[in-house]
């Protein structure tokens, strides 16, 4: 809503080539607690007036020398892109109104002037002005936070959907339609498990997806391998979060995808290359322990056959030779 403050201060431009009407709005305007009120008697310099000033609203004549008032209205179009004239045209040809009207002023006032029926129409004028203005604004800012959540979106690598409550897709990025080979029109619209040839389809993934919204939570790497037509298999590992979108004033789910599938094989061959090693090592264990063996009986036997026989020096080499081949065998 507006407030009457608000629309006191709104800014307010009277344009009359005649000084006793100018005078007259602008006291009467003044009087009734308007703060911000000018005036000029050139037509011709409004369009440079409002491009600067912007005003809430215009007291435009029609009949003026040089520029009339529908010339001025035609330059104020320029400005006012979205099509709103802030006008109230004043004339006093009864011929003038549906024309004004047309040319898009938005009321007009009748000369002479009516005290209460020209303020009764600026304060209409203003509030209408003002709640157009502050409707803009919010549109604006939400254009711009969708324009921002949607180059988010698209600016991720790996494939992204957005679904309603009914698990329908609303928005898929480039790369969702990339990396599984579809188009907008087999995706959009269709709920999630009904893509493709059913790949999505998996119980587990529709109650967690369905449970997002309700209780506002997430899923976290949920892993989906699948043949994919036209792709071939995959290993896809899915997150989804609870997201509200702009467009469609209601909250959805944000469902990203990461392929995994290099990842997965990588994996599964360094666990296969690890398998392996293992039975390498315990062969090679099983072979060398034989022989192990035979050392370790053969330099027990020279222990015991030559211990204080060869000296002191020969003894202890002996002793080592043992202990080595004993832990080599451990």
């Amino acid at each position: 809503m507006v407030s009457s403050s608000d629309v006191l201060n709104g800014k307010v431009l009277v344009v009359d080539d005649q000084e006793v009407n100018v005078l007259l709005l602008e006291r009467m305007l003044r009087g009734a607690g308007y703060l911000s009120v000018t005036s000029t008697m050139n037509s011709s310099e409004v369009r440079e007036l409002h491009l600067k000033n912007r005003y809430d609203l215009i007291l435009l004549d029609l009949q003026m020398p040089g520029m009339d008032g529908f010339q001025v209205m035609e330059s104020l179009k320029e400005i006012e892109t979205d099509g709103y004239l802030p006008v109230l045209v004043i004339t006093a040809q009864p011929d003038h109104k549906l024309r004004a009207l047309s040319a898009g002023a938005k009321d007009f006032v009748r000369k002479p002037f009516d005290l209460s029926e020209v303020l009764m129409r600026v304060y209409n004028m203003l509030e209408i002005r003002l709640l157009h203005l502050k409707a803009k604004r919010r549109f604006d800012a939400e254009k711009r936070g969708r324009d921002f959540a949607e180059a988010i979106v698209e600016a991720l690598h790996g494939p992204v959907l957005i679904l309603r409550k009914n698990l329908g897709v609303v928005a898929a990025n480039k790369a969702f339609y990339r990396v599984f080979q579809v188009s907008s029109e087999e995706t959009l619209g269709r709920r999630i498990y009904d893509l493709g040839d059913g790949q999505w389809n998996i119980p587990r993934l529709r109650e967690l997806l369905h449970q997002v919204l309700p209780a506002h939570s997430t899923i976290r790497d949920f892993e989906v391998e699948h043949d994919f037509k036209g792709v071939g298999g995959k290993v896809m590992l899915l997150n989804a979060n609870e997201v509200f979108d702009l467009n469609a004033k209601e909250q959805t789910i944000l469902l990203a995808m990461e392929d995994i599938t290099d990842r997965k094989r990588a994996e599964e061959a360094l666990q296969n290359i690890n398998t392996e090693l293992q039975h390498f090592a315990y062969a090679l264990a099983h072979d060398l322990r034989e022989p192990l063996r035979m050392v370790v009986n053969f330099t027990e036997l020279l222990a015991q056959e030559y211990r204080g026989k060869l000296g002191p020096e020969a003894d202890q080499y002996i002793e080592y030779s043992v202990e080595g081949a004993r832990r080599m065998e451990a």
